[in-house]
């Protein structure tokens, strides 16, 4: 067919529609399993935008299956909206049983933690200070039993890596009795809290820095599952 007659046809998809028949599809290739891991994240679509019309570029969030390096849907997010209110409706419209789904700052929400376990899957999800009692009472805690003198909590893994010119150790550590922290009782069946602490050198130099993140997570197997998540 000329450009013309393609262009005719293909305005006249519902993307609504498409993405529903694309995602039902996707779900067939892509039977969810316990080792899975399913990457919410935000993606903005480069060159969408349109300076000369003011048309913003396009902004959408994703779902990634990590072990079989598969997108599993997308979802638009509105220009009057953002990510907190586009995650729920990616979710409701993927298949997750027993998979761990993972979602930065941005997505650490009961609301979604909610949708995540609704669907019959595991969040881990990460915790910041923007989550003022949450975060000071997780991050008092593993100061006490994990990284204070007397440390009581475990090692779940302990591992180097090295990519962009960087040396990393990253410790993580893992405690389901975390979770019963008086703040935390409202998070959707919360199991377990962990606490990664990243330790980078630049190669060929003396320059250490360190961070520690906190995670919430719903999973209550085995930790070394979510230090490898």
């Amino acid at each position: 067919p000329s450009h013309d007659t393609f262009r005719r046809v293909f305005v006249r998809i519902d993307p609504q529609a498409f993405e529903s028949c694309f995602t039902n599809w996707v779900g067939t290739l892509a039977a969810p399993g316990e080792r899975e891991v399913v990457a919410i994240d935000g993606k903005t679509l480069r060159g969408s935008f349109d300076r000369g019309r003011e048309q913003s570029p396009l902004h959408g969030v994703n779902a990634w299956a990590s072990e079989r390096r598969l997108v599993l849907g997308q979802h638009r997010v509105d220009s009057q909206s953002n990510e907190i209110t586009a995650i729920p409706a990616l979710l409701d419209s993927l298949v997750l049983g027993n998979t761990r789904v993972t979602l930065d700052a941005m997505g650490c929400q009961k609301n979604i933690a909610q949708c995540i376990v609704d669907r019959e899957a595991d969040y881990l999800l990460v915790l910041k200070a923007n989550h003022g009692n949450d975060y000071a009472a997780v991050r008092s805690h593993f100061e006490r039993h994990c990284f204070g003198r007397g440390a009581t909590v475990r090692l779940v893994l302990d591992a180097f890596g090295e990519g962009h010119g960087r040396l990393v150790r990253r410790r993580v550590f893992a405690d389901p009795r975390a979770a019963s922290l008086e703040t935390l009782n409202d998070w959707p069946r919360l199991k377990t809290v962990l606490a990664v602490e990243a330790i980078r050198s630049v190669n060929g130099s003396d320059q250490v820095e360190a961070e520690i993140r906190d995670f919430l997570s719903s999973f209550a197997g085995d930790p070394l599952i979510l230090a490898q998540a």
